[in-house]
C-alpha cells in the first residue's frame, strides 16, 4: 500500500492506492509513518501528523480554481 523512494534530499512515501505523498529526510521517518497508518496509532509529532492526513485514503479533493478568473 506504501512504496518508498530515494530522492537526491530524502525520500518520498507514497500511497500506491491513491498516489498521494509525503517528504522524508530519513528512512527512520518513512518507516515511522508507515507504521503508524498501518497499525492506527495515534501520532504525536505535527509535522508527522499532517504528512498521515495527506498520506491517508480520502476522496481527492477538487482541482485549484483560480477565483479571480
Amino acid at each position: 500500500m506504501y512504496k518508498i523512494k530515494k530522492i537526491r534530499k530524502g525520500y518520498i512515501v507514497i500511497n500506491t492506492t491513491t498516489g498521494r505523498h509525503a517528504h522524508f529526510r530519513s528512512m527512520f521517518g518513512c518507516r515511522c509513518i508507515i507504521y503508524y497508518l498501518t497499525n492506527n496509532i495515534e501520532i504525536t509529532n505535527p509535522y508527522l501528523q499532517v504528512s498521515a492526513e495527506r498520506l491517508k485514503d480520502k476522496e481527492k479533493k477538487g482541482k485549484y480554481k483560480n477565483k479571480r478568473r
